[in-house]
């Protein structure tokens, strides 16, 4: 079993990486958007 202090850290990792994930994502979106209108 992993301890809940374990899993509290592994959570808050990937939902780190899930919001950086998701603003580069947003970033690369605006963008292209802003390329195509330009």
């Amino acid at each position: 079993m992993l301890s809940r202090a374990t899993l509290g850290a592994i959570a808050a990792g990937i939902n780190q990486a899930a919001r950086r994930i998701i603003t580069a994502g947003v970033t690369m979106g605006n963008a292209i958007i802003f390329c195509r209108t330009a």
